[in-house]
């Protein structure tokens, strides 16, 4: 792009982003050697922080991702259309989303979070109106405050997905949080991180009291798997 001055000469911008695929594909998988025993989700959220949101989902996917994740649920149904017209198949690039406002649209095929009652009964009105269940993970605020249920709220989230998933409404695939100071190595950071991990493991016995046993369960943040 250039512009022109005062004088009507072009001006052009020299400066430029050049995103390397290669390298976030290199990158992935020295963070999957960090953490071979897990599962690995790549955040593409916010157009892939600005890189270009599906150049790096096809990118980490050819780099062996087995997740996809972004905020949005309307970031979602643009990578969903993308990777169909790209032509991956959706069993290979299961799709989480975790930020769901209020007359969303959830009869899709990806994966949401939940955190509260009144989200569910959205999601279970959808699940509903298209005769399938949802694939849901439960969000447990483990200290973050960013979403999640707390843990004096759980009790009824998970017995009213007990009933969800009796009724055939839901599938829950997962149960997950995140780590607010996993980047910081010090006795203070570790000792906070160490709180996370308790209190999702509270969830999770609260979640299994109610017969609720995610079949993935995944709290971690990139700082997470480095430290």
């Amino acid at each position: 792009m250039t512009s022109t001055n005062e004088h009507g000469q072009g001006r052009g911008y020299p400066s430029q982003a050049v995103v390397d695929l290669a390298a976030i594909r290199h990158n992935l998988g020295v963070l999957r050697a960090a953490a071979p025993g897990a599962l690995q989700l790549a955040t593409v959220k916010a157009n892939a922080y600005g890189h270009g949101l599906l150049p790096v989902a096809l990118a980490a996917l050819e780099g062996g991702v087995d997740w996809l994740g972004v905020a949005q649920l309307a970031e979602a149904f643009t990578l969903r259309e993308g990777l169909d017209e790209a032509g991956v198949a959706r069993a290979d690039a299961p799709l989480l989303a975790w930020i769901s406002p209020p007359s969303s649209d959830f009869a899709a095929a990806i994966d949401v979070s939940v955190s509260w009652t009144w989200v569910l009964a959205d999601i279970c009105a959808a699940a509903r109106a298209v005769g399938r269940p949802a694939r849901v993970h439960v969000k447990i605020d483990t200290g973050m405050s960013r979403a999640g249920s707390t843990l004096a709220d759980l009790p009824a989230l998970a017995s009213a997905l007990r009933m969800a998933a009796d009724e055939g409404l839901v599938d829950v695939v997962g149960a997950w949080s995140h780590m607010s100071r996993a980047d910081d190595p010090s006795e203070a950071g570790n000792a906070s991180t160490a709180t996370h991990v308790r209190i999702f493991e509270e969830g999770l016995a609260i979640l299994a009291d109610a017969g609720i046993t995610p079949r993935i369960r995944h709290l971690a943040a990139t700082s997470g798997i480095l430290w």
